[in-house]
């Protein structure tokens, strides 16, 4: 049987990962709104698990489809980094990264997962109102620890720091969605509450953006738009590879504007992604399905 699909949620997924790859170009200005991006996409690991919270995580699957990919990349940026870059200094908190930076992700969304199952299993006897009432205060204390002193964490302790607040504002949206129309109403008004308070109190205007993408991509549902939904699941090949033509445009043209960064980067990587998508493994490297696949699928989801 299908469900509904929201297009709109896949449209700011393409956005998002537009908004990443300029975050990540050196000397490209609005850092401030572009990381919305990212906070987006954690919004959206934990929305799912809280809308389809009478189903368990398979914690099993979720690693294998986060992990293997993970150990590829790693040793595709290791062997990148070894070929063009500086020495790989190991440190321990490499384990939780990889060779470059912007790997963190993929084993944090697995901690997210994580963290959303034990959530979940935990309150499974109480009613979803409640389920959310209690994500009210994980939220604000995690907000909270945006304000420990130091500044400058050991990746990737900083943005864990930055991530687990979305964790849990994420899962309340996708609460939010069973419940009835009134308390839905409301639910959404402590989200919005809750996201203005990490903008005005805390400072980070991309957990407000980000929430208000989410909120507002939700309700246009419609039947199922394969070639979007393809696009949009190309989106985590374009994060994973963006860095890899960063480099090709740093070796051959080393003093571009960053548009040029930003847009070679892009393009690249959507180009790459939409070929190998159509690659027997690509699963293990998260560059989505082909059309034909998407097509034939009987559930149709945005997750």
């Amino acid at each position: 049987m299908k469900t509904a699909y929201r297009p709109n949620v896949d449209v700011a997924r393409l956005l998002a990962s537009v908004a990443i790859v300029v975050f990540h170009t050196p000397q490209a200005p609005m850092k401030t709104l572009t990381i919305s991006g990212l906070a987006y996409f954690i919004l959206l690991l934990s929305f799912f698990p809280g809308e389809n919270r009478a189903k368990p995580l398979d914690l099993k699957k979720r690693a294998t489809r986060l992990l293997v990919p993970w150990l590829v990349w790693c040793l595709f940026y290791g062997v990148v980094r070894l070929a063009s870059g500086p020495p790989i200094h190991f440190q321990l908190n490499s384990l939780l990264i990889g060779p470059t930076i912007h790997l963190w992700f993929l084993p944090f969304a697995l901690l997210g997962s994580v963290i959303c199952s034990c959530y979940l299993r935990a309150t499974a006897r109480l009613s979803v109102g409640a389920q959310f009432a209690l994500l009210i205060p994980c939220v604000l204390l995690s907000q909270a620890m945006l304000f420990i002193p130091g500044g400058n964490f050991v990746a990737p302790f900083g943005q864990w720091l930055y991530s687990f607040p979305l964790i849990f504002l994420g899962l309340g949206i996708g609460l939010a969605e069973s419940m009835t129309a009134r308390a839905h109403g409301i639910a959404v008004a402590v989200v919005v509450l809750l996201c203005l308070f990490s903008w005005i109190v805390v400072g980070e205007v991309s957990h407000f953006i980000g929430g208000i993408a989410v909120l507002l991509a939700l309700p246009w549902k419609q039947k199922d738009l394969p070639r979007l939904r393809w696009l949009a699941g190309l989106s985590m090949g374009i994060y994973l590879l963006h860095p890899f033509f960063f480099l090709v445009v740093y070796k051959f043209y080393p003093g571009a504007a960053w548009y040029v960064f930003s847009i070679i980067g892009f393009l690249g990587a959507l180009v790459t992604s939409a070929v190998l998508s159509y690659w027997p493994l690509s699963n293990f490297l998260c560059f989505g399905v082909p059309i034909r696949r998407i097509q034939d699928r009987d559930v149709v989801t945005s997750s």
